[in-house]
This record gives structure tokens, sequence and C-alpha cells, in this order.
């Protein structure tokens, strides 16, 4: 009795039906990958690069932080890393938040205010990159300013790098 033959065209038929499965397979998983990337970066996680040394000595130019759109305002902390526009230009920065609501903020000679007590400037974690003593307050607010309270659902920020950063 003979064994029975497969055609030939058989045998590569069933080959070029497992490629297609295997490439259909991998198309699949990129594309799967895709979309989990881009969810994550659009609504979990997206990178930021610093433009500028506002945030320095912690975070410098060109260095890449990144940021979670999910948050609550109300957990918010003095201390916590905020980004945010600028209302004046729509530039976006990084901050740190400094005073919450109903806060009463000064500035004196460079040094911070909160509600009366001076907020040390913690080697390390704060800079001034501009050696020259405080400028007058009759000359310019750059170094001083006088009390103020933060409004109702508002936060007051200061960058790291007090003399360069825009802050509230």
């Amino acid at each position: 009795m003979p064994i029975p033959r497969k055609e030939p065209n058989s045998h590569s038929r069933e080959k070029k039906n497992r490629r297609k499965k295997i490439y259909i397979r991998i198309l699949m998983s990129i594309f799967i990958g895709l979309i989990i990337a881009l969810t994550i970066r659009k609504f979990i996680l997206f990178p930021h690069t610093m433009t500028n040394n506002f945030m320095a000595p912690n975070f410098v130019a060109g260095k890449t932080v990144y940021i979670t759109p999910i948050f609550n305002r109300n957990y918010l902390l003095i201390g916590d890393m905020v980004l945010i526009k600028h209302p004046l230009n729509d530039t976006v920065f990084i901050s740190r938040i400094a005073g919450k609501t109903g806060d009463r903020i000064a500035i004196i000679n460079k040094t911070f205010y909160r509600n009366g007590n001076e907020i040390a400037n913690s080697p390390g974690k704060y800079m001034f990159s501009d050696s020259r003593t405080p400028f007058p307050a009759d000359f310019s607010s750059r170094d001083n300013l006088p009390e103020i309270i933060v409004k109702e659902n508002s936060f007051f920020v200061l960058a790291d790098n007090r003399d360069e950063g825009l802050d509230s």
C-alpha cells in the first residue's frame, strides 16, 4: 500500500498561513502596545523637559521630568511640585507650592515668610544665583514682597532658583 503524499502546494499554503498568523499577532501586539503607551503618556504620565534653570539646583535645563495630571487639589501640600501656566504669556513651567489658601506670605530681603514664620532655605534645595545683596524694596520688588494673603482656591508658588524663577 503506497503512502499518500501531500501535494507540494498544500504544504506551502500551510507555511504561508502560519507566517500570516504570526505577522498578524506581531502587528496586533504592536498596535495594542502603542495604544497602551499613548494612553499612559496622555492620561497618567507625560514628559516635560525643563527649558530653564528656574528649579536649579534640583532640576536643570534639559532634564526631563514626568508629570501626572491625576491629582486632587485638596491633597496638594506645601513643597509639592506643580506644572503651571504663566497667566500673562502661557509659558508652562514647574514650580513648588509655597503657600495655600489663607496663608500670609511675605519676602523680606530674600527671606521667605509664611504666616509670620521664617521659612529657612534648605541648603541644596533652594538657591540664589545672584550673589549681590538684596535689592532695596523701593528699587525693585524682586527680593521683597509685602505681605499678601493667598486667595481662595489659589496657591503661592516659588521656583527653587529664587533669583531666576518666575514666581507667583
